[in-house]
């Protein structure tokens, strides 16, 4: 199955969680890639500014407050029920639409910043997507992502995975993100393919 056909509608029906689970993370000032990105973009007053696989506004809502009074926010996320979510927080200068970020319905040199807060990893060809973020960024414009990285706090996780994997059937898998994901996980080929 491809992640196109999976994903959306996955994270769709979990929206609503999904956003509790990151508005706490927020919260807590635990989300230190994400917050990272919005200090890499060095945002002002007035920017127009793309949020990439954008969820349920997880990174919307600061950068807005950092880009107002006259300043925009666009949102884009390939999850219907992450756009509602998105949409349902109500932020002035911000806007939201289900695009996806690998084909991207903006004018060349569009915006002055562009954001991705975890999402790279669900994006099944890499360097069209960056293509496509640079090109919708102005010349000079900056552009900020996290990627959520392997370390041994995910050990829990991989236990708790491998207990379910016993005796759950096996979930649907993405086939077409392993090229993206092993370059997420090597940081010099990401780096590489950024640059």
């Amino acid at each position: 199955m491809k992640s196109k056909e999976l994903f959306p509608a996955m994270f769709s029906r979990n929206a609503a969680a999904y956003q509790l689970r990151l508005d706490g993370i927020m919260a807590r000032k635990e989300a230190r890639g994400r917050q990272r990105v919005i200090e890499l973009l060095d945002l002002r007053p007035g920017m127009r500014v793309l949020d990439l696989a954008c969820g349920p506004g997880t990174l919307s809502k600061p950068i807005a407050a950092l880009v107002a009074p006259d300043g925009e926010l666009v949102g884009v996320d390939l999850a219907e029920g992450m756009i509602q979510l998105a949409r349902a927080v109500g932020i002035p200068n911000a806007s939201f639409q289900v695009m996806d970020i690998e084909q991207l319905a903006f004018p060349d040199a569009w915006f002055d910043a562009a954001a991705c807060g975890h999402g790279l990893q669900f994006v099944p060809d890499l360097a069209r997507a960056l293509g496509e973020a640079h090109r919708v960024l102005r010349p000079g414009a900056r552009f900020a992502a996290s990627v959520p990285l392997s370390n041994d706090n995910q050990r829990p996780w991989m236990v708790i995975d491998e207990v379910v994997d016993r005796w759950l059937p096996p979930a649907p898998a993405a086939t077409d993100q392993q090229p993206t994901r092993s370059m997420v996980a090597d940081p010099d080929a990401f780096r590489a393919l950024a640059l």
